[in-house]
């Protein structure tokens, strides 16, 4: 099975790129090389959501790797080898030619960083939509490839805002594991559907999605994942859950995206049990009301239509829907996890349970509040009054509360 991969030379080691590009055509086949000029505006930017780190300006792997036009090539592999190797990450299956290549050229360009190389098929697809603005497929199917050097002078997709959503659909599907959770039913002409007022995603990976988005967050609360993206020239707010956040069960969480499926309008989107599921557990446990724009959704979702002719008789209401999703999480042996966003709702009575007796996720809230206005609002009362609030908090949140969402006390005095 052939595999499709990219290899880049930064500009601080291209002065070995022609011993380099021989020593690929031996052993691969060399499809397209490019010549890659980011703007000295965005180079920064770019390098960070590239490898999905905070790389500020001059940072050390910028300095390292050089801010010159650098060179990138796309090379087939016909005889793909997996082996375990000691990566950067830690010991991972990998596509032994192609990193063995990349060490073997490294040490050709006194070490370091200056030869980047996609491991697996994952990472070459995330490479190559993120610095071409192509998937392997439409690339490979395009079949637009020459012996001469391509010029490209461009910035990542979504430098600077997406152009719409489709394209923003596009480079997530090569790029990043997730799903848009629920209302989606306007994309892609729109992205707000009725009074749903922002896109929810769940994925695998938080700081990939964020870094291939480029979205930024919006507030300091260590567990909130509200962010914005801009598209179409429009700051669009969205939520990025993630598997661990406990928003769901985490292995419901892992079921929504192993059997997510593309809409005819290119996104991904939960499967039909997933979606029929995970819209009830939203509409019983994240809300205090039952939105009616749900109820008449899950009639209609095809599990829907299945549950009313095995179940003719049952009566759609808040008690029965309970019931029915109850009985879907214990059959599936998923928790009912309270969500490390305080600003999510809680509602245990949605799957019959007594409410807590104290709600001490809004005193969370409320704490990160105060917190703004008692640390960064200096002059708008006294410091004893200042400091007065601040033990009236730290009384008011229980400890073990804090330990568990890691919010230790010399963290947020």
């Amino acid at each position: 099975m052939e595999e499709i991969h990219l290899f880049i030379i930064w500009s601080k080691g291209r002065y070995a790129e022609q011993q380099i590009l021989s020593q690929a055509a031996e052993k691969f086949d060399v499809l397209q090389t490019y010549e890659i000029d980011w703007s000295a505006q965005h180079f920064s930017n770019n390098l960070s959501r590239f490898y999905g780190e905070n790389l500020p300006k001059n940072s050390g792997k910028e300095t390292h790797c050089g801010t010159d036009p650098f060179l990138a090539f796309i090379i087939k592999d016909k005889n793909p080898c997996y082996e375990v190797r000691d990566t950067g990450r830690g010991f991972e299956l990998v596509n032994s030619n192609i990193f063995d290549a990349k060490a073997d050229w490294r040490t050709l360009t006194g070490g370091g960083h200056k030869i980047h190389g996609t491991n697996d098929r994952a990472e070459a697809e995330h490479d190559i939509v993120l610095l071409l603005g192509q998937n392997i497929d439409d690339l490979i199917a395009a079949d637009n490839f020459s012996a001469a050097v391509k010029q490209v002078k461009t910035d990542l997709p979504g430098t600077g805002g997406w152009k719409n959503l489709s394209e923003l659909f596009y480079v997530l599907n090569a790029a990043c594991p997730y799903v848009v959770l629920r209302n989606f039913e306007c994309f892609p002409d729109q992205y707000l559907l009725e009074d749903h007022g922002d896109i929810d995603f769940l994925t695998s990976d938080l700081n990939l999605f964020v870094s291939v988005t480029g979205a930024k967050k919006i507030g300091d609360e260590p567990w909130r994942v509200f962010h914005e993206i801009g598209v179409s020239g429009e700051h669009i707010p969205i939520d990025v859950r993630f598997i661990g956040d406990d928003y769901y069960d985490p292995a419901f969480s892992h079921k929504i995206l192993m059997t997510r499926c593309q809409d005819l309008k290119g996104f991904y989107r939960p499967d039909d049990m997933s979606y029929f599921y995970s819209l009830m557990y939203h509409a019983l446990i994240h809300r205090e009301d039952f939105p009616l724009d749900y109820l008449d959704r899950l009639k209609n979702l095809p599990q829907g239509e299945l549950l009313r002719k095995t179940h003719p008789e049952l009566v759609w209401n808040w008690d029965n829907l309970s019931a029915v999703l109850k009985q879907f999480l214990m059959t599936n042996s998923y928790g009912l996890p309270e969500p490390k966003d305080c600003t999510v709702q809680f509602n245990r009575k949605g799957v019959g349970l007594p409410p807590e007796k104290v709600d001490r996720r809004k005193w969370i809230i409320w704490y990160w509040r105060l917190r703004y206005l008692v640390g960064y609002r200096d002059g708008w009362t006294s410091k004893i009054l200042r400091e007065r609030i601040k033990a009236r908090i730290h009384r008011l949140i229980n400890v073990s509360l804090r330990k568990r969402l890691g919010l230790k006390v010399r963290d947020i005095s």
